[in-house]
């Protein structure tokens, strides 16, 4: 009984070394597998280190680099800006140039119309005096209505008068409207008629220099005053 209690506690001796043993491998085996790791971190750690140290000493140029790039954008666009608004500035002054220069275009062409009108009206303005100038003064054609009166005066009549009164009448009439101070009604009358006779004489002129027709209706129009007269103050006139 006791050697089996012997063998007995000596296996059990034995079974405890044996489990010592192996829980010995394994905190071993931990150690070192937390060893290893611990030399992974480290490996890692001075990895990321070394790297960032490399990005950081790269750093000062990698920024000289950037600032470079935009201090010439800057530059750039500093140059970008002035060169637009001098090409704005030119765009305007073009668009004030060209409206000063289409305003100046309609004045030019104003004052052509207008010159040529003006030509125009003084060459007939010209050519209406030359006209006007070729006509009988109003002299000669109050004689010959005078003449024309006397002979129409009693035409047909046994006591028709064989005195031609005409030259004696028309000499009568002129001499009356050339008294300055004479303002009688029948002195401003003639006077009258000869305003009349000149505006008629010169508005047939001017028909005629512009094509119009005319009538024996418009070249009789400058005597009709004078006619009225002839017939108004007969028995002043002739005695």
């Amino acid at each position: 009984m006791n050697i089996t209690k012997v063998r007995d506690n000596s296996w059990g001796t034995g079974s405890r070394e044996n489990d010592s043993g192996v829980n010995k491998d394994l905190a071993d085996a931990r150690v070192k597998v937390k060893a290893l790791a611990r030399e992974k971190s480290f490996k890692t750690l001075q990895e990321t280190i070394a790297e960032t140290q490399v990005w950081l000493d790269s750093y000062p140029e990698k920024s000289l680099n950037y600032r470079r790039i935009r201090k010439e954008g800057k530059v750039l666009l500093d140059e970008l800006k002035i060169s637009w608004e001098a090409e704005i500035c030119k765009l305007d002054k073009n668009e004030e140039d060209a409206n000063f220069l289409n305003q100046e275009k309609l004045i030019k062409e104003g004052l052509l119309m207008q010159t040529k009108d003006t030509l125009k009206e003084a060459v007939h303005q010209d050519k209406l005096i030359a006209l006007i100038s070729e006509q009988p003064i109003f002299a000669e054609a109050l004689r010959g209505q005078v003449k024309a009166f006397v002979a129409n005066r009693f035409s047909g009549l046994s006591f028709e008068s064989d005195h031609d009164q005409t030259d004696d009448v028309t000499k009568g009439i002129l001499t009356r409207m050339e008294q300055g101070r004479d303002f009688s009604p029948e002195t401003v009358a003639w006077r009258g008629a000869k305003a009349m006779y000149l505006e008629q004489l010169k508005e047939i002129c001017d028909k005629k220099l512009r094509g119009q027709t005319l009538t024996s209706q418009d070249a009789h129009k400058r005597f009709k005053q004078i006619n009225d007269n002839l017939n108004r103050y007969e028995t002043s006139l002739f005695k």
